[in-house]
């Protein structure tokens, strides 16, 4: 487990960091290797364990080897994590290494691992095959199920639009660009009854108090909570429509220039927002109908802050205490909240 020093890390000093792990990623070096009909529930110490460290690669390092960046596909309207994985690496060479041992310990997993009374036993400690410690290895896969076939493969360039700004900004742009995202960050959907984020953290800061424990890992009671607003919902595999065309031109802007555009753009949504109020049958502002599938991205200051939400909140019912004891939901059951480290 990582030190507590570790956890407390600044988000100003995560950002300055990514920053410079980006501008490494743009280089023209940079190779990818995506991961399909994977598990979503994969975490980085998984990928990572799988980084030959062994002296019998000539010419090989850690730091040579290393991953630069593991991004899980998401669905960018939803931020629902897909079941595929992009593993960015600093070289060819890295990234052909790496797969070649991570499809070596994959067939050694299918060949090894028993799936029926009839099948050999498992390897046992210490067991050997080519130098390798093969009982070490099998333990260490989690990728996919040993009886599923490892489809790990190098993407060619041309990259499409979307892909080149993934690798550009190691990760999706309006996930990792935004001014306001936090070190360490949660998605959250809820079932049943969508509730506003106010009501949220109301019933976070009355859990907070009930329990003596702030969720956001920091002085605050109740973590940063943001409703996402996707930008764009383009493919990664798209290269000819509008929208792609359009992420390829931003991909060509610099900083100062994508600012700008970005505040006109802005302005012109607030014009045409304007334009648009509608109202009642008898002139009054009609209220808001309910949202469907509103998605949240709550923001803390620590992992261990984070991953305690997680492992309390999901599938958990979202109900809060009036003064009259009052779910406050008249008829209706309480939304049950779906809670993931969003990573």
């Amino acid at each position: 487990m990582a030190s507590q020093s570790e956890f407390k890390r600044p988000a100003t000093a995560q950002r300055v960091e990514d920053r410079m792990r980006r501008q490494d990623a743009s280089s023209i070096e940079t190779t990818v290797l995506v991961l399909r009909n994977a598990s979503t529930n994969l975490v980085e110490e998984d990928f990572r364990r799988l980084i030959p460290q062994g002296k019998h690669m000539e010419g090989w390092t850690l730091e040579q080897g290393d991953i630069l960046k593991i991004i899980p596909g998401r669905n960018l309207a939803t931020l629902e994590q897909q079941n595929y994985y992009y593993l960015l690496f600093a070289s060819k060479l890295s990234a052909f290494t790496y797969q070649g041992h991570a499809t070596r310990i994959a067939r050694m997993a299918a060949s090894h691992t028993p799936s029926s009374m009839t099948s050999p036993i498992a390897v046992p400690p210490g067991y050997t095959i080519d130098g390798m410690d093969a009982h070490s290895a099998i333990q260490s896969f989690a990728l996919v199920p040993a009886s599923q076939d490892l489809d790990l493969r190098q993407l060619q360039p041309p990259l499409s639009p979307m892909m080149t700004s993934i690798v550009r900004n190691q990760g999706y742009n309006p996930l990792v660009s935004r001014s306001d995202r936090m070190a360490f960050e949660v998605r959250l959907t809820l079932d049943g009854p969508q509730i506003p984020a106010n009501r949220i953290r109301y019933v976070l800061l009355q859990t907070a108090r009930d329990r003596s424990l702030a969720w956001s890992g920091g002085e605050e009671l109740a973590p940063k909570i943001t409703k996402w607003e996707p930008k764009s919902t383009v493919s990664p595999w798209d290269r000819e429509s509008r929208t792609a065309r359009a992420v390829a031109s931003a991909n060509n802007r610099s900083e100062e220039e994508q600012m700008q555009w970005d505040i006109e753009k802005q302005r012109r949504k607030t014009e045409r927002d304007g334009m648009t109020t509608e109202f009642g049958p008898n002139g009054q502002e009609q209220k808001p109908m309910r949202t469907l599938g509103v998605v949240y991205v709550l923001g803390f200051y620590t992992e261990m802050a984070a991953q305690q939400f997680v492992r309390y909140w999901h599938q958990r019912p979202v109900a809060w205490k009036e003064d009259d004891g009052d779910q406050g939901l008249e008829d209706e059951l309480p939304p049950v909240a779906n809670a993931e480290i969003l990573w």
